[in-house]
């Protein structure tokens, strides 16, 4: 296998397993959201089950696919850039 694909499909492994992993923190914050709601314990443990993981990878899958956030600049930031000094 090249290079090239192979980091590609090792990229996409490590973020489906992200994915995957914090399904279950995905469960339960849509678990806790029908309690505040007053909704029906069942038929919110369902849909919890079946859409905490589906939610994860759709945003595996877009994340990389949007533009880079840089951070500021020290001089977009002047606070910072005169931390310390005593004028």
């Amino acid at each position: 296998m090249h290079e090239r694909p192979a980091r590609l499909l090792r990229g996409l492994a490590i973020l489906a397993f992200a994915a995957l992993a914090f399904a279950a923190v995905t469960l339960r914050l849509i678990l806790g959201t029908g309690i505040p709601l007053q909704l029906p314990p069942l038929p919110v443990y369902i849909f919890a089950t079946w859409a905490c993981w589906p939610l994860n990878l759709a945003a595996c899958e877009l994340l990389p696919r949007r533009p880079a956030i840089r951070p500021p600049t020290l001089a977009a930031t002047p606070h910072i850039r005169n931390m310390g000094r005593t004028s």
